[in-house]
């Protein structure tokens, strides 16, 4: 055989030799690889976790936070910043800030010695206008659920995020937030990654509770008195205005009732038959009820001629204002010459329409006060079910009628509220108003 016959048909064995080997290679890092030797998938690689997912979704997260850290820098912002700087010094001197820096005339930063002082030096601004918060870092245990606008729903893995929150919240606070996200695909593993996020909104609950808070100030009163159906023309107008002149009433007035009303609306043929019975003391009659004549007063002679009808013979009122603007006053505290003529006042007018209707021979007179009282809102209140809620800024009083003369009132409460830190009033109303 000749040398080139011979290089030819080894170079044949070592290309057999390869293509062999190639195939034993490729067979063994199939195994190990996880292939697939089915009909269906052969030729194929495995997808990857992500594939198929598009990269980046937007939506909205709604999920409870915790609030792990803050800052030891107190914002402060508004109008009286003037004022505001002020009180800065005060914090500095006390020992609760080291210094501040006010880029601008409607704000400055202020650094506290801890963050743990936060809440300390944005009380000492609420007598002021201006917002104080601080930047706080947020975390979330387990997947958050960003929503799209389309409406699927994707899991998504949580990361820190840092926004500007009242010191109202302490640090370990959970509460519930809102905000809009971006999230992005990591292609090792399937899974989306929270990237980026919009403003942080916190998700209040409307709360409804009872609690007792002080009367501060009476700013004026309304008497109600109701006179019987039978008395009622014993109420003179001029006689009451002169017996009411010298107590600081006003707007008397005086609104007799002539009518009976019906509890069971009246037929046609009924009316009929009561404007044919020619009773003396019917004025007019309809389905509703009857008007009598002004001098009459005898309630039994009308229940039993109207008694089919379930008759409802009304009060006659008579009503006066007291304008007042009197301070509450605690027993044992002494009260200024002001506060006691006003509500010596207030008693005297009350006393002399007492009197007067006793005077008058009517018997079974009710007397009601309504006073439009200040109330209390600063601090923490105790409700009824034991929890304590608190505002920690905003509104420190608010309006409501009573009836009362005391020095506290018990009250209904209807507020927005995260966790126990009231964000808005809704109402105060008193407890039991109006009388029953």
């Amino acid at each position: 055989m000749d040398i080139k016959n011979q290089l030819r048909q080894n170079g044949l064995k070592i290309f057999v030799f390869l293509v062999i080997g190639a195939f034993i290679f490729e067979t063994i890092a199939l195994g190990f690889l996880g292939g697939s030797a089915s009909q269906n998938n052969q030729g194929q690689a495995s997808p990857a976790p992500g594939e198929g997912k598009p990269q980046v979704i937007t939506g909205t997260i709604i999920a409870n936070g915790t609030l792990s850290s803050f800052d030891a820098v107190l914002y402060v912002a508004g109008p009286d910043i003037e004022k505001a700087a002020k009180i800065k010094d005060a914090l500095i001197g006390q020992g609760i800030a080291t210094y501040a820096v006010i880029p601008d005339n409607k704000s400055m930063l202020i650094n506290l010695v801890s963050s743990s002082k936060l809440q300390e030096a944005s009380r000492a601004f609420s007598g002021i206008n201006v917002t104080t918060f601080a930047k706080a870092q947020i975390e979330f245990s387990g997947t958050l659920t960003l929503k799209s606008s389309d409406g699927q729903a994707h899991e998504v893995i949580p990361s820190g995020i840092f926004q500007q929150f009242s010191p109202r919240f302490r640090e370990g606070d959970t509460i519930p937030l809102s905000f809009s996200a971006e999230a992005q695909l990591v292609p090792t593993t399937g899974q989306y990654q929270l990237a980026r996020f919009g403003q942080v909104s916190i998700m209040p609950q409307r709360v409804v509770f009872e609690t007792t808070l002080p009367i501060l100030l009476t700013q004026g009163s309304s008497v109600v008195a109701k006179v019987p159906f039978e008395s009622r023309t014993r109420v003179k107008r001029s006689e009451l205005e002169a017996n009411l002149s010298d107590t600081g009433a006003q707007n008397i007035k005086y609104s007799p009732k002539s009518y009976i009303e019906f509890s069971l609306p009246a037929s046609a043929q009924q009316i009929a038959q009561l404007q044919s019975a020619n009773l003396s003391y019917l004025a007019s009659i309809s389905a509703d009820f009857a008007s009598v004549q002004d001098s009459f007063i005898d309630r039994e002679q009308a229940s039993n001629s109207l008694s089919s009808l379930g008759p409802v013979f009304p009060d006659s009122i008579v009503t006066f204002d007291l304008e007042s603007n009197f301070a509450a006053t605690m027993p044992g505290t002494n009260a200024t010459d002001e506060n006691q003529t006003s509500s010596q006042n207030q008693g005297e007018a009350i006393v002399a329409l007492t009197n007067y209707l006793q005077s008058a021979g009517i018997n079974g007179a009710k007397v009601e006060t309504t006073n439009k009282v200040l109330v209390g809102l600063s601090g923490k209140f105790n409700a009824s079910d034991g929890k304590a809620y608190e505002i920690f800024q905003g509104p420190t009083n608010a309006t409501v009628l009573a009836n009362t003369q005391l020095f506290t009132l018990p009250v209904t409460i209807d507020a927005l509220a995260v966790s126990d830190q009231i964000l808005q009033i809704n109402s105060v109303k008193a407890v039991n108003y109006p009388a029953t």
